[in-house]
């Protein structure tokens, strides 16, 4: 998850039906990724509810509600969705390949506050040495085209600098209050679906994919800008366990599996 709160935005407040419509485009959107990744052949896997959060901020209540996925050329899927109604938005999405596959990374964040549009991010994060990107960067620079005609992008982040592809789309529309979710929610779903439907190569290298996952996990999940604002509202303690167990595993660094696969004495969802 990458955003950063800005309360301190001058934007002109729009209608707060805008804001349950983004819900509803968000939940939409969280159901058909769900689909795509179960038609590749992964499967809900069962997710220990402790990573679910419901809490109150800005006068509203707050859920953060995780789904995870797993099998086939999936290692872990994760999707994200934090709902506190008319006061944020937001979904984010990364889906890890198994060590074996060709295919990259994808990792993308919507969020919207009640005065609009504040962040999209999406980017391919390439496992293999070589080009293996194919149609999924294809689909990716499309979706940057599209947008560049109409904003401007922002460049990688420094702290990302390792973890971010030079192909990322990093987008803060400021103040354009008038956007919704509907166009990133687009636009997203159009690159996982081709990420979805992606060919193997046969040439996979199993050490530089693990080392390349290592990465990402632990500059992703070092550099969290979602934690403070976890922090504030959950504890440092359920957010280091969140950020480090399901937002970016280290279990993951050397599996291709969740380790909840086979719950023992704990509630999942």
């Amino acid at each position: 998850m990458l955003f950063r709160s800005n309360r301190s935005m001058h934007l002109n407040v729009i209608p707060s039906e805008a804001m349950e419509d983004d819900g509803a485009r968000l939940d939409a959107l969280a159901r058909t990724l769900g689909r795509e990744l179960a038609g590749g052949g992964a499967s809900r896997t069962p997710c220990p509810k402790r990573f679910v959060l419901e809490a109150e901020w800005a006068g509203n209540a707050l859920r953060v509600m995780p789904r995870v996925w797993s099998g086939g050329e999936v290692a872990y899927a994760r999707i994200v969705r934090l709902d506190a109604g008319a006061s944020a938005q937001a979904i984010s999405v990364v889906f890890v390949p198994t060590r074996e596959s060709t295919r990259p990374i994808l990792c993308a964040e919507i969020l919207c506050f009640k005065k609009g549009l504040h962040m999209f991010a999406m980017d391919l994060f390439s496992t293999q040495p070589g080009d293996h990107l194919g149609a999924a960067r294809a689909s990716l620079l499309e979706s940057r085209a599209r947008l560049e005609r109409a904003f401007e992008l922002l460049p990688v982040p420094e702290w990302g600098a390792d973890a971010f592809s030079q192909d990322m789309i990093l987008l803060k529309p400021g103040a354009r209050a008038d956007l919704d979710a509907s166009d990133p929610a687009r636009e997203l779903r159009r690159v996982a679906l081709t990420w979805a439907n992606a060919s193997t190569a046969e040439d996979s290298d199993v050490t530089y994919a693990l080392a390349r996952r290592g990465t990402f996990l632990q500059t992703q999940g070092s550099a969290e800008p979602a934690g403070p604002f976890l922090s504030r509202i959950a504890g440092e303690e359920w957010t280091e366990d969140f950020t480090h167990e399901l937002l970016y595993p280290r279990w993951l660094r050397h599996r291709d599996s969740p380790p909840w696969d086979t719950p023992k004495q704990e509630e999942v969802i």
